[in-house]
């Protein structure tokens, strides 16, 4: 799956809005799982840990169009999980 969110501060320029996803980019982690990208999909942080599944999400997952980072995930019956950046 695959979302949008508000684009990280950029100092006297607009950058690429944040893209979320749950899936497998083999340069950040080795298994499935909840990243984001805020240059265009250049790069990925893995937002989720090991500690902190949220099992299978892969139907929805989106940004807030307000606050850069904050990501929301459907849980496929366990209701809508939210998390923000640290």
């Amino acid at each position: 799956a695959l979302g949008f969110g508000k684009a990280a501060p950029r100092k006297g320029r607009a950058g690429y809005p944040a893209v979320f996803q749950t899936g497998r980019v083999s340069s950040t982690y080795d298994g499935v799982a909840v990243l984001r990208s805020d240059d265009a999909g250049a790069t990925w942080v893995r937002i989720d840990d090991d500690a902190h599944r949220w099992g299978w999400t892969g139907e929805v997952i989106t940004g807030d169009p307000r606050v850069h980072g904050r990501v929301y995930l459907g849980t496929n019956g366990r209701g809508i999980q939210y998390a923000d950046p640290q």
